[in-house]
């Protein structure tokens, strides 16, 4: 676990800016993901340290937001959950501990893609008010495009994307600026 230490600062850090955006769906959420995902090299560790992360910042929401303590137990809840596991297996499979700005970005837009279609076909699924066929389909679709226009930045490409492109690149970078310096100084040292 020590080797990892490390890492975990840098996902706690994540899940600190997280509960200090005021934006709404401009959270770091995704790339803490993909950053676990890809840096952690143990399978379980992957998984659970960005999960927890993600987990006790919902709880601390849960806290102080009321209603969003009765989310926590919905279906949709759980499809945000899901998706968040995907995104850490693309974070592991596609990103790797060797990641380039090329694999980064495109993780983070695989990750901010995944989430809207997972968590908008998970609201089809779950809510009556979509008829089970592909016409209910895609207005699930369309409410969940429409559902970001009341976002202050306005959607979907300007919020989520954004947020994960954004986050993504600064915590890969700052690790990567960390750990050569962090190597740097041990050589000195030797």
């Amino acid at each position: 676990m020590k080797k990892y230490a490390d890492i975990f600062v840098f996902i706690l850090v994540l899940a600190v800016a997280r509960l200090l955006m005021t934006i709404p769906n401009f959270e770091p959420v995704g790339a803490m993901a993909l950053f676990g995902g890809a840096m952690i090299g143990s399978k379980r560790l992957s998984m659970a340290i960005p999960l927890l992360a993600l987990f006790v910042g919902d709880v601390i929401y849960g806290l102080f937001i009321s209603s969003y303590m009765s989310y926590m137990f919905s279906f949709s809840f759980a499809m945000v959950y899901l998706s968040f596991i995907l995104i850490t297996f693309i974070g592991r499979r596609f990103i790797g501990k060797k990641a380039g700005m090329l694999k980064i970005l495109g993780g983070a837009v695989a990750a901010s893609v995944l989430f809207f279609v997972l968590t908008n076909f998970g609201s089809w699924i779950y809510d009556p008010m979509y008829t089970k066929d592909l016409t209910g389909l895609i207005q699930s679709y369309a409410a969940g495009l429409a559902f970001y226009k009341r976002d202050f930045f306005g959607n979907f490409f300007l919020n989520t994307l954004m947020a994960n492109v954004l986050c993504s690149a600064l915590i890969f970078g700052a690790y990567r600026l960390y750990a050569t310096s962090f190597k740097k100084a041990e050589a000195i040292s030797a």
